[in-house]
């Protein structure tokens, strides 16, 4: 299980499964990493007690099987300015954030505190397409955006300069793309219970 970020509460546990049981576990994690680099893995080992036919499937050893615990953070896509507070990836960072507004059809992001950045300039990844700005950024939003309430993958940052080198500040993961930069957030419509 994930160490230092975390603390976990209810794990590790032993439990034994008859043939076709189900058990549910309760499990409190606190804490969580700074930055939302790649997701923490929760895993379970399954062994058998008794030795196995020789046809089985399972290994001797066991089988492991593990998944990503993913966090997901959400913004609404709202006609009145909302604030999105960015990461804080190290101690003592100081705090930054950006704006985002619906425009009719967009949404438009401004800077509205760099945190230590200098030249800072947005970025931001709407559906899978990742597009650069100024202080301010317009995005279109996806044609389908405001019949799903899922909303669409979304993350935005403020890329920029920090004692003389590049940095970025992001409110979510999934910037830059690829892997091991952690999972994007998403931009909901407003809905009449928001």
């Amino acid at each position: 299980f994930p160490s230092g970020a975390f603390q976990s509460e209810g794990l590790p546990r032993v439990i034994e499964l008859q043939p076709e049981e189900e058990r549910h576990l309760d499990v409190q994690l606190k804490g969580g990493a700074r930055s939302p680099g790649p997701d923490p893995l929760l895993g379970a080992l399954f062994r058998a007690r008794s030795p196995l036919p020789e046809d089985t499937a399972l290994p001797a050893a066991g089988l492991l099987l593990d998944a990503p615990l993913v966090r997901r953070r959400v913004a609404v896509a709202d006609p009145l300015a909302r604030r999105l507070n960015l990461l804080r990836e190290g101690a003592g960072e100081r705090a930054a954030s950006i704006t985002l507004r619906r425009t009719g059809r967009g949404v438009r992001l401004t800077i509205e505190h760099p945190g230590d950045l200098q030249e800072g300039h947005l970025i931001a990844s709407l559906d899978g397409r990742t597009e650069r700005g100024g202080r301010t950024l317009d995005l279109l939003l996806p044609e389908h955006f405001d019949r799903d309430p899922q909303g669409s993958l979304f993350t935005c940052g403020i890329e920029g300069v920090r004692e003389g080198r590049p940095h970025l500040l992001r409110w979510a993961g999934g910037l830059p793309g690829g892997v091991g930069h952690g999972a994007p957030g998403r931009l909901v419509p407003v809905s009449p219970s928001r």
